[in-house]
């Protein structure tokens, strides 16, 4: 029997940050019963096979759902053995049985949860790589595949409740452009090609809104000890209904 989520909370990268986390589900404002998707770099494939191992138990603690798009600081859930295409309450997701509350995203993949539909696209380049070690800190799969921009473009529909990238498009970068951005001119081929409710990404840090995009950058506010921003949806009711918006803080 499937699950019925009760609230969806979208958060941006949390880099294996968990006790913001731990507060606000504490709190009640992540409940058990609901589904938190995270905008990439969570952290728990990052360094070492010990360390993700250790992170990836970490959040297995949590007795609610995990959604991650792939980011650009780890590795792709499709490159290690233990994950495996699993059909889940929403679609298709990468999961390793040992974890089942940690869903990752396939790129360019359509969900359906309830009144809400989103479409999911990770990857990203890493600016800082020269300094990383290959492998360990940095893969060089990481960045936007065109070939899951065809897929994203290829489905029933062109609208979408929520689409859910790691980083934004190129025309909507945020700050001065210092460097090529691949990734980010993919985007812009869906920016242009489809249309949304509400665009959220992470990977640049910021609590900003684009309002006549309806876009949203948000920043899990790791700089907090015990502060989480997130963006909250209320699942059951028939329209949609935000519990907190992009400048919220737990």
């Amino acid at each position: 029997m499937n699950r019925q989520f009760n609230r969806i909370h979208i958060v941006g990268d949390l880099h294996g940050h968990k006790h913001s986390l731990r507060n606000a589900w504490q709190a009640g404002w992540i409940t058990n019963d609901d589904l938190v998707i995270c905008l990439g770099d969570v952290g728990i494939n990052y360094g070492t096979h010990s360390n993700r191992r250790g992170e990836r138990k970490s959040f297995a603690k949590f007795p609610f759902q995990f959604l991650f798009i792939y980011g650009n600081h780890e590795q792709r859930p499709e490159e290690k053995l233990n994950y495996q295409l699993t059909q889940v309450e929403i679609g298709e997701v990468y999961m390793d049985a040992e974890f089942p509350n940690q869903w990752f995203a396939v790129d360019g993949a359509a969900y359906q949860l309830g009144i809400y539909s989103f479409l999911t696209v990770g990857g990203a380049t890493s600016i800082d790589k020269h300094r990383r070690e290959a492998y360990k800190s940095w893969w060089p799969t990481e960045n936007i595949r065109a070939a899951d921009i065809y897929k994203a473009l290829d489905h029933d529909t062109s609208h979408f409740s929520f689409i859910l990238t790691h980083t934004c498009p190129e025309s909507l970068i945020p700050f001065a452009d210092k460097y090529n951005n691949p990734d980010e001119k993919l985007l812009d081929v869906l920016r242009e090609q489809l249309t949304w409710d509400y665009w959220f990404c992470g990977h640049w840090h910021i609590n900003e809104t684009v309002p006549e995009e309806n876009f949203y950058f948000l920043n899990a506010n790791l700089n907090s000890i015990d502060k989480l921003a997130f963006v909250t949806f209320d699942a059951t009711t028939p329209k949609y209904h935000v519990l907190s918006d992009q400048n919220s803080l737990y």
